[in-house]
């Protein structure tokens, strides 16, 4: 997924968690902290303390073109666990829970270490979300983020694709 991808998918979520909230929010970034632990909502609250300024409003609208991939990559995941907190679906609010707990390092450490011999051939592979997770494809995943590492452009979507292969395939924190 492309940067401009991903913003257009966080300006989505934006736009179906004020739908969600209503007329309450005051600012183009509201979230109902109530909804959230006091140790989140103390990371929240410092998380848009230094985000929210290199903002800028354009036509009523967020510009997030400031945000770097890792501050994107952060505030879809705060939007992801509010909207399953918001509908009360405690599976995914618990997965993106684990999926901010993780620092990017220990989750790229992880997949790295994942036993290839544990991921199954094609025929016996698990499908999420239209993908097939298997074997080959793990070492076309592992090349192509080994090369996005090395030229400094890991993408949102590459810390998605690496999580779903920890989560498949049992590497723990």
């Amino acid at each position: 997924m492309k940067q401009e991808d991903l913003r257009r998918r966080i300006e989505r979520l934006l736009a179906a968690a004020q739908l969600q909230r209503g007329p309450e929010p005051t600012t183009w970034l509201s979230f109902h902290v109530h909804l959230f632990t006091e140790q989140e909502q103390g990371e929240l609250q410092f998380f848009l303390d230094q985000v929210e300024p290199k903002i800028p409003i354009e036509n009523g609208r967020p510009n997030l073109q400031a945000l770097t991939n890792s501050e994107l990559d952060t505030l879809k995941l705060w939007l992801l666990l509010e909207q399953a907190l918001t509908q009360e679906n405690l599976d995914a609010a618990a997965k993106y829970r684990r999926y901010r707990s993780l620092g990017l390092e220990l989750l790229i450490q992880r997949f790295f270490t994942l036993n290839e011999e544990s991921i199954p051939a094609f025929d016996q592979a698990p499908k999420v979300d239209g993908k097939t997770y298997y074997r080959t494809w793990y070492r076309a995943d592992r090349a192509r983020i080994e090369r996005a590492i090395a030229e400094g452009r890991l993408r949102a979507l590459d810390r998605e694709t690496i999580q779903t292969w920890c989560d498949l395939f049992g590497a723990t924190a």
